[in-house]
Formats: structure tokens, C-alpha cells, sequence
């Protein structure tokens, strides 16, 4: 959690600094800080005697933090940028992520109403740390599974060797909707649901490591924020 922490401070001043200069001539600049969680899939995709062909499959839901900034084109779409992180973990096996993110948001309605729908799309570059530990996981397979009328085989012992891989990287995406909602001319709240996909299934070191898996990093992403206008935004209508 305290390497979030970090990453979230590094990334507003990373984003703010710039663009307070920028705002004091164009004034069309919102910064965004959300919070929210990631949530993976259940299906390890794997026969009884192997290691799962997904690798990333039953994390725990994951923490996550980001920030943003957007410049307004018109009242309806907006150009920006992100710097989001999660970090989480399962039996033996512990998961980082971040990632920066090149953004398209468009507002069904104008952004300034009350409540304003929208839908956005990222294309990003995501880091990626992985450690899994020394680890044998006993399987007991389904009553009836490969079984004969001799032999019932009752337990398997899958090995999992420890590896450590640090910044790895993969190029993603990330598309979902959310709802922003005016507080006041300066603030926002927002709710956002989105899909993102880190396309790591190729990477070499991750193959050296772990050659069955043939999946990528996929996630439901669920997060609210606040955006705020750092300075008074000129209307478009």
C-alpha cells in the first residue's frame, strides 16, 4: 500500500506542475485522482497435472490508484493522459502494475452539466513485477477423474519454481464508461467502470519462467474520483 501511496504523489505532481502553466493560458485543463479496485478472473484455464495456462488467474481483488489530466477540445471531448497502480497477491505469488496511459474521453453530454454520461479509451504502457515463491500445490481432482477400474488417483503435487521479474513490459488497453457529476464550476465526482488487457502473454522473460501460460494480464477495473478544474473553464456553448 505504501508503494501506491508513492506512486499517486509522484503522479500529481508529475501532472500538475506542467500544467498549472499551461492552464493560466487556455484554461480547459482538469486534473483527475481516483481510487478503486481490480478484479480477475476465476479461470486458471488448466489440466489437473499442470501448472494453469493462466497465470494471472484468482489474484484478489487489488487495490488501485491513478491520477489524470484532460484538456477539453469542446464540451464533449476531452485528450489527456493517466498514471494508475494496483498491487496484489495469491498463494505464493505477489503482483505489481503500473502503467501510463495516452486517453480519449468523450461526454455524451456537454461536460459541464449536472450529470454528464461519458465514454473513454486508453491505449498504455503498463510495468509489470512479478515474484512468485518456492510453492507444490496438492490437487485433488473431481470424484471419477481419470480414474479406471483399477487404478483411482487421488492426489496430484504441482511445483512451482520462484522466480523474480521486475518492470516488465506490455502495451494495453482500456475502454469503459462512468458518469461524472458537478459538485461545482471547480469539482466533479465521477464513477467509472472499465475492461483493461496488458498483452504480456509473448513477453521472453516471462516465457523463460513460465512457458505454459498463454494468457494475458486482464482486469475489471471499478473506480470513483474527483476531477477538479484548476481554473475557471471557458464554456463551449
Amino acid at each position: 500500500m505504501r508503494k501506491l501511496i508513492h506512486f499517486l504523489c509522484l503522479g500529481l505532481i508529475t501532472f500538475m506542475l506542467p500544467l498549472s502553466v499551461l492552464g493560466q493560458f487556455e484554461r480547459k485543463v482538469s486534473v483527475y485522482a481516483f481510487v478503486g479496485g481490480d478484479g480477475f478472473s476465476g479461470n486458471l484455464n488448466r489440466n489437473l497435472t499442470e501448472r494453469p495456462q493462466n497465470m494471472f488467474a484468482k489474484y484478489h481483488p487489488a487495490p488501485a490508484v491513478g491520477v489524470a489530466a484532460f484538456y477539453a477540445l469542446d464540451g464533449h471531448l476531452s485528450v489527456g493522459g493517466s498514471l494508475k497502480a494496483f498491487l496484489t497477491s495469491k498463494t505464493a505469488s505477489r503482483l505489481f502494475q503500473s502503467s501510463i496511459g495516452a486517453d480519449i474521453k468523450y461526454n455524451i453530454l456537454p461536460s459541464d452539466k449536472k450529470i454528464s454520461p461519458y465514454v473513454i479509451g486508453e491505449i498504455n504502457l503498463s510495468f509489470n513485477s512479478i515474484k512468485q515463491n518456492n510453492y507444490v500445490e496438492d490437487i485433488t481432482p473431481p470424484n471419477g477423474a481419470n480414474s479406471s477400474n483399477t487404478v483411482q488417483i487421488t492426489d496430484y503435487k504441482v511445483q512451482y519454481t520462484a522466480f523474480n521479474l521486475i518492470f516488465i513490459p506490455a502495451f494495453g488497453t482500456f475502454f469503459g464508461g462512468g458518469l461524472d457529476v458537478k459538485l461545482k464550476e471547480t469539482l466533479h465526482f465521477f464513477g467509472q467502470v472499465g475492461y483493461n488487457s496488458s498483452f504480456i502473454k509473448g513477453n521472453s522473460l516471462l516465457k523463460n519462467v513460465y512457458a505454459s501460460n498463454n494468457s494475458n494480464l486482464s482486469f475489471l477495473n471499478i473506480s470513483v474520483g474527483v476531477r477538479l478544474n484548476l481554473f475557471q473553464k471557458k464554456t463551449f456553448y
